[in-house]
C-alpha cells in the first residue's frame, strides 16, 4: 500500500492546525465533512501537559488571528 500521498495530506493538515492552535499541543481528534455545497472542520485538541481537551470553536477567543484567518484556515484543513 503506498501511503505516501496520505503522509502528504497529513502533513498538510498538521501544518493547518499548528497555524491555528495557540499553544503546543500533544493530540488533536479531527472531524471534517465536504459536499457540493458546504464543508466543516471541528476538533478537539489537548495541550501539552494537560488532560482536558479543548474544542475547536471554543479556540477563537484564544487564537491569535483574525477570525478571517481561522475560518479559512479550518476550511483547508
Amino acid at each position: 500500500m503506498n501511503t505516501e500521498n496520505m503522509e502528504s495530506i497529513y502533513q498538510k493538515v498538521a501544518i493547518q492546525l499548528n497555524n491555528i492552535i495557540p499553544e503546543p499541543w500533544e493530540k488533536v481528534t479531527l472531524y471534517s465533512e465536504v459536499d457540493e455545497f458546504s464543508d466543516s472542520t471541528v476538533f478537539f485538541y489537548y495541550p501539552k501537559n494537560k488532560q482536558e481537551p479543548i474544542y475547536s470553536l471554543g479556540t477563537e477567543g484564544r487564537v491569535h488571528c483574525p477570525t478571517p484567518f481561522y475560518n479559512d484556515t479550518t476550511s483547508r484543513i
